[in-house]
């Protein structure tokens, strides 16, 4: 996953590769805007960059150790948390802090992704937010949140808030072509209309 597959998001891009190329990372992240125009590309992309061992700027350089190991899916200070069902729980928060006691095991940080941050229920939540206000050293959470669903106040205030936003009509149309060469362009173009400018929505359409 690399950052050179997200398109059109350059607000959020911008404030991640300042963050990156400064040193001076957050220890937490809410990459926050509608579905599908590209929050889970920009997180993995933004994992691979801080577990690369020799990253060009924004770019992890693909072949290091802790390159493969990310884009094999089992890179030990790489941490995935995923809605079971239909919803965080609060058990999978608290085996996160578990986790999260012991230093990373080959990176001078790890990173932790939770997706779909908008499904926790309250309880889960309140869990998370104490790890947000205590977090332990050498960490950093991405969070991944829909703008069509709730997210804490709490939890938002407690985060580096990276905005994305709808796609233009065209560039929307120009990501679904890319994906699906058998549409024609007013095909494109009907899809990104229906999606309100989330690729990702289109494409899920059509799938």
């Amino acid at each position: 996953m690399s950052f050179a597959s997200l398109v059109g998001q350059n607000k959020a891009l911008t404030l991640l590769t300042r963050a990156v190329t400064s040193g001076r990372l957050a220890h937490a992240y809410l990459f926050a805007g509608p579905d599908g125009v590209g929050k889970h590309t920009a997180a993995h992309a933004m994992a691979a960059v801080l577990l690369c061992r020799n990253p060009t700027g924004m770019e992890p350089c693909g072949s290091c150790p802790g390159c493969r190991k990310v884009h094999s899916g089992n890179h030990p200070d790489l941490l995935l948390i995923r809605p079971e069902g239909a919803a965080i729980k609060i058990d999978q928060i608290r085996e996160l802090k578990k986790a999260l006691t012991f230093a990373p095991f080959e990176s001078r940080q790890r990173v932790v992704l939770i997706e779909d941050v908008h499904t926790m229920r309250r309880e889960a939540g309140n869990s998370l937010l104490k790890l947000l206000e205590e977090p332990p050293p050498d960490n950093v959470l991405i969070l991944i949140g829909s703008t069509n669903g709730p997210i804490l106040d709490t939890i938002v205030s407690r985060c580096q808030v990276i905005p994305f936003a709808p796609l233009p009509l065209t560039l929307t149309a120009a990501v679904i072509g890319h994906h699906r060469p058998d549409l024609d362009q007013s095909g494109c173009l009907s899809l990104a209309a229906l999606a309100d400018g989330c690729p990702g929505q289109a494409l899920a359409l059509e799938a």
